[in-house]
């Protein structure tokens, strides 16, 4: 699926956005991944063993680069031990262990999961996404159906909460669509193309 596929933006709204890691692709085993193209656009792709998670994940790598704040960017990089605020040299550091489930980038993806898998939004979140929300926790619920030994079980950092918290406290899907797309506006695109980072657990 080009574009978006998950119903907040229109693949007009994609096409406007400003790459923060042009290049960039993000994989999720054998289930998809998300490509962050030159020209601006977002690539969603359902793989054979595409389930809900793998939406939910995916979408995580795009909030991470455009739906949070700044300050919630460096706070949650520090949390995660990113060093100097660069995502992507903490990605490298870790593909050359072979530990790529390790890096930032991944384990906020995986962040991401057990927040919807919670499923508990912000007491002011628009009633809207709360619907939404119940639906995606029981299907989070079917694909994950014991938390101990998968790659959710970790319990979701306050701070990481918060941030993603953000992202949908007192907001309508319109304000959540507007808000991405002024952070996407004031990103520069960076020239040099990023790493293909795959979730290989």
């Amino acid at each position: 699926t080009e574009g978006m596929a998950w119903g907040l933006l229109t693949q007009a709204d994609v096409a406007g956005i400003t790459m923060v890691e042009a290049g960039g692709e993000l994989q999720q085993g054998n289930k998809g991944y998300i490509k962050f193209l030159e020209d601006g656009k977002v690539l969603l792709r359902a793989l054979e063993g595409a389930d809900a998670s793998t939406f939910i994940h995916e979408l995580g790598h795009f909030v991470r680069r455009y739906a949070l704040s700044d300050e919630h960017v460096q706070t949650i990089g520090d949390y995660y031990g990113v060093e100097d605020g660069d995502w992507a040299a903490d990605y490298k550091m870790w593909k050359a262990q072979k530990a790529v489930a390790n890096s930032a980038e991944e384990r906020f993806a995986k962040d991401f999961e057990r927040y919807f898998y919670d499923g508990k939004l912000p007491e002011n979140a628009d009633s809207a996404l709360v619907k939404a929300f119940k639906v995606l926790k029981e299907l989070m619920h079917e694909v994950y159906k014991a938390l101990k030994g998968s790659p959710i079980a970790t319990s979701i950092d306050r701070d990481v909460r918060a941030a993603i918290d953000s992202v949908f406290e007192g907001k309508g899907e319109a304000a959540v669509v507007e808000a991405v797309k002024e952070k996407a506006a004031a990103v520069e695109t960076q020239t040099e193309p990023q790493p293909v980072i795959k979730r290989d657990y």
